[in-house]
């Protein structure tokens, strides 16, 4: 699976409609916390999924285009604290790409358990890797596949690809 930030699809004059409806919406329901609201966009028109009152797993791509770090402002409004930002002095840097990376059968796409033989991060400017294996870790059948995520930033979205 392949998130990335900012949506391709979107112009930067309808992102901000789009988004600003959200931010509304949000406000008006009282909501506080961490959230992500999904929707289709087709032909000019978006139509609203779901919200998810938590953090995503894609929530690396919008850390890296923003600076901000989620998991510690998610942390500071449960504990009672406000956010450290407003939501009209976020500013979008470049763009991102998120690869999932699972344990599967890429035939199938069922979970393929076992044993890492080799593993090497990559690095460099612009690479994150969030996961806990390493070479010789074994991967249990009992939960999700997911073993890591490349995040990939760059200043567009050409660049972020051939990171």
């Amino acid at each position: 699976v392949w998130e990335e930030a900012n949506s391709p699809a979107l112009n930067a004059e309808e992102r901000a409609r789009i988004g600003g409806i959200c931010a509304k919406a949000v406000a008006d329901l009282g909501y506080s916390g961490a959230g992500t609201i999904e929707f289709l966009y087709e032909d000019g028109e978006f139509y609203f999924i779901e919200m998810n009152t938590r953090l995503q797993v894609e929530h690396p791509v919008t850390e890296a285009i923003t600076g901000i770090d989620l998991v510690h402002e998610q942390i500071r409004v449960a504990s009672g604290g406000g956010l450290s930002v407003r939501q009209e002095d976020i500013k979008f840097n470049g763009h991102a790409i998120e690869c999932r990376i699972n344990a599967e059968d890429p035939r199938t796409f069922t979970p393929s358990p076992g044993t890492i033989t080799h593993f090497h991060t990559p690095g460099g400017l612009g690479i994150r890797v969030d996961s806990g294996v390493y070479s010789g870790y074994k991967i249990p059948p009992y939960y999700d596949s997911l073993i890591g995520k490349l995040i990939v930033h760059g200043r567009n979205r050409v660049e972020c690809m051939m990171r």
